[in-house]
């Protein structure tokens, strides 16, 4: 049986589920070639101090990234609803976006309004690994928008909550261009899941072949 896919989680690993568990480049004791967790690694842009010294950053995650159970690169991405400057956000972002391409691993992307303008960036530096935005809500023109530029999303616990618009958008959107998480909500990866299904008009079982069959071709040398 397929285990059930958490693309973003801050949790730890569970039985029957494969999750990559996000990290920050301080969570020295989750960078394993041992460990049991996959994980991603980056620096959200919460997390951004002003005086960041950008190589020794680059440096950081490029031997943190190195670990096998690192699958993915970030969180990280921009917020414009954060006080930090903008300037400096995508400085920090433009060192991960570095790393995900030097290293070929995709990159998990938080964004606040400001969509347009990590678009340009990826046009800009031709990226060529996936960016999947985590916790997507918005409209179908942005999904769209994001697809057509070799991006994916990713929907949460906002599918249980009674939003219209992220259940229009997993309506909308076929399999294999979005995945499922719980980032750090507390939920269930299987209730997310069931609601998924429910949407979807399908089982359970169809939703985790076709999430797990889209992990395997966003991240191809993946041993599953």
């Amino acid at each position: 049986m397929l285990p059930f896919i958490d693309f973003h989680t801050h949790q730890p690993h569970r039985s029957g589920v494969f999750s990559i568990r996000n990290a920050s480049p301080h969570d020295s004791l989750l960078f394993s070639d041992s460990s049991p967790d996959y994980i991603s690694v980056g620096l959200h842009p919460w997390l951004i101090l002003q005086d960041f010294n950008l190589d020794a950053l680059y440096e950081q995650l490029y031997y943190l990234a190195g670990y096998s159970n690192v699958i993915a690169i970030g969180e990280t991405g921009m917020d414009k609803a954060i006080a930090t400057d903008l300037q400096m956000q995508m400085d920090v972002l433009e060192v991960h976006i570095k790393v995900s391409e030097a290293l070929r691993k995709p990159m998990i992307v938080h964004c606040v309004r400001l969509y347009q303008q990590l678009l340009a960036l990826r046009a800009r530096h031709k990226c060529k690994q996936p960016w999947i935005f985590h916790g997507f809500n918005g409209s179908a023109q942005l999904a769209m928008q994001l697809l057509k530029a070799h991006c994916l999303v990713s929907f949460g616990k906002a599918i249980l909550q009674g939003n219209i618009r992220a259940a229009h958008r997993i309506s909308q959107l076929e399999f294999g261009q979005f995945f499922l998480e719980t980032d750090n909500s507390g939920e269930n990866i299987e209730d997310i899941y069931g609601m998924c299904a429910s949407i979807k008009k399908v089982e359970v079982e169809a939703v985790k072949e076709h999430i797990f069959a889209l992990l395997k071709k966003t991240i191809p040398n993946l041993d599953l």
